[in-house]
């Protein structure tokens, strides 16, 4: 690593640690988070300059602004939660931009989906038998969540570089919200090992997968 190096690194590294002070310091996530933040953000960062960093704090602050709407306000955020969304986008930027994207385009999708539809559907139906119930309940979908949800994909999406990725992005991160559900559904109320983190880790992985095989295709 040369000195040009070092330095953006160290830029990069002071940068993002700045951002983690602030979202504690504003409650919204928990002091142990910090190291997984700015481990995250940096690596990020680094690997991708403003073109890395812009699309995370997009999916950080909308997901926030969102998250705002509920009647019932979330405990500040821990490390493992950040880890669960954050580590698969910070490994694929080692690797490829779009995997990056597409990791994180279903993390969004998921996630407006699931705040938008708690804050404002007045009812939810259950996967696993297609049950009214009350929205926020894991496995449960709603029409205004799933819209939200594919909303989500669509404007992330445009963080892309190539248009010919796009629709790809758009059906990996929406398909991978849908996953979500799935899981939630059938497996997260049978087994306790499987958790909504394991599930948004798990999705942070298909959606790239399910990117190449359409970047391939379409």
């Amino acid at each position: 690593m040369g000195a040009l190096d070092s330095i953006y690194l160290a830029f990069c590294l002071i940068s993002v640690s700045f951002i983690s002070m602030v979202l504690i310091y504003l409650k919204l996530f928990e002091d142990n988070a910090f190291f997984a933040i700015t481990f995250v953000g940096t690596v990020i960062f680094y690997n991708f300059g403003l073109k890395g960093i812009f699309p995370l704090l997009f999916f950080v602050f909308t997901s926030i602004f969102w998250g705002s709407f509920r009647k019932k306000k979330h405990n500040p955020r821990n490390y493992r939660q950040v880890l669960a969304n954050g580590l698969m986008p910070g490994v694929f930027s080692f690797f490829d931009y779009h995997f990056f994207l597409a990791s994180l385009c279903a993390l969004i999708s998921d996630t407006w989906a699931s705040e938008i539809g708690v804050s404002f559907s007045k009812e939810a139906y259950t996967l696993e038998g297609f049950k009214k119930v009350k929205p926020g309940e894991s496995g449960a979908v709603s029409f205004i969540g799933t819209t939200a949800g594919l909303l989500a994909a669509v404007v992330f999406s445009f963080f892309s570089l190539e248009k010919n990725y796009v629709i790809p992005l758009i059906i990996a991160g929406f398909v991978s919200n849908l996953l979500d559900s799935f899981m939630g559904a059938y497996f997260e109320k049978k087994y306790k090992f499987f958790t909504s983190d394991l599930i948004n880790f798990l999705i942070s992985i298909t959606s790239p997968l399910i990117f190449w095989i359409l970047k391939n295709i379409i």
